[in-house]
């Protein structure tokens, strides 16, 4: 399917050839989304994340989970360390860029905490030139070997900041997740640190709240784009069923009436790019873009017919995908909450 035209193509035809043809078997987890990220940063991908551009990341995310939404969201947890390492003013690794390493966004703890939902999970102590780490993280994706790991921490004094961690290092240990509704490939799992000590230079220093502010805009703004990505790419095999003499013809406004949402989202994404002039809005279009999803996901099913309701197949990879978005981190719930807290 082609990039849509108000989206740079941000990567190769062929590149985005191979995304496509390994997303089943990603999704099984026969193949895992670490191939497509060393391809896709040999490929210069991840270059708009190493120079803060938020409009080239969501330009990727939004073209690759047209694709295959696993590969979309591992690039979305990979080029979130990115702009983390950014926001707490280190170095980004070259390993990064180039994808022969992953990289973890284990954030979900600190958003929670910033709305009062939850702490702090990992609890940070100064010695001498390391810092000493215990804790866990429930949930994370990329979790490959030799992963670098994106984490919120907390000291005894009370200050909450960032921490680098690189699996495989003495102390972390990680526990791969049970079988996947979709996206068997992620390397999703917990991970649980007992003593982990690291240098006191992969600790970031930047008050948690402080960055927050920073990475949150761009964080919600890649998510609703992965989400329009997913969805537009489920109108589009909608369209061509509706095309067709017969009864689907019957569901043209309903798909009519879906594109006109798509445009919108992509109206408020477009602005919010631009500037940001409320949290609620942030929030908002994420939510929206997962219900979207949702919606979109469904109608291309109806129009399937029987097709839609076979395991293995594009159209219901799609549906199963669009099941996860009401429980990624921020979950629909979070989002109700906070557009709530924020609007009082």
């Amino acid at each position: 399917m082609p990039v849509p035209s108000t989206v740079q193509q941000p990567v190769a035809d062929s590149v985005l050839a191979n995304v496509a043809e390994r997303a089943a078997s990603i999704d099984r987890g026969d193949v895992q989304t670490d191939v497509a990220l060393a391809e896709l940063g040999q490929n210069g991908a991840f270059d708009a994340a190493a120079q803060g551009d938020v409009a080239g990341v969501t330009a990727l995310l939004e073209t690759l989970a047209r694709e295959c939404f696993s590969t979309a969201f591992s690039s979305w947890g990979h080029t979130m360390s990115i702009l983390f390492h950014r926001a707490g003013g280190m170095e980004v690794p070259e390993e990064l860029l180039d994808g022969s390493v992953a990289g973890v966004s284990a954030m979900a703890p600190a958003f929670k905490w910033t709305s009062e939902l939850g702490e702090i999970p990992v609890e940070a102590v100064a010695d001498g030139d390391s810092v000493v780490l215990n804790g866990k993280i429930v949930w994370a994706s990329n979790l490959f070997p030799n992963a670098i790991v994106m984490m919120p921490v907390r000291f005894e004094d009370g200050t909450l900041t960032i921490a680098r961690v690189r699996i495989g290092i003495e102390g972390l240990t990680v526990k791969h997740s049970a079988p996947l509704m979709a996206l068997n490939g992620t390397a999703s799992g917990s991970l649980t640190l007992t003593n982990v000590r690291i240098p006191a230079s992969d600790v970031t220093g930047v008050p948690l709240k402080e960055f927050l502010a920073k990475v949150r805009p761009g964080f919600l703004l890649a998510q609703s784009a992965f989400c329009i990505g997913l969805g537009a790419r489920s109108l589009d095999e909608a369209a061509s069923s509706v095309e067709k003499p017969g009864p689907n013809a019957l569901f043209r406004d309903r798909l009519n009436g879906l594109r006109e949402t798509e445009q919108s989202l992509r109206n408020e994404h477009a602005s919010l790019l631009e500037k940001v002039t409320s949290p609620v809005r942030l929030l908002q279009l994420r939510l929206d873009a997962a219900h979207f999803v949702s919606d979109a996901t469904k109608l291309e099913a109806t129009l399937a017919g029987g097709r839609g309701y076979l395991a293995d197949t594009d159209t219901t990879r799609r549906v199963r995908e669009a099941a996860f978005l009401p429980v990624q981190s921020p979950t629909e719930g979070h989002l109700l909450w906070e557009i709530q807290r924020q609007s009082a």
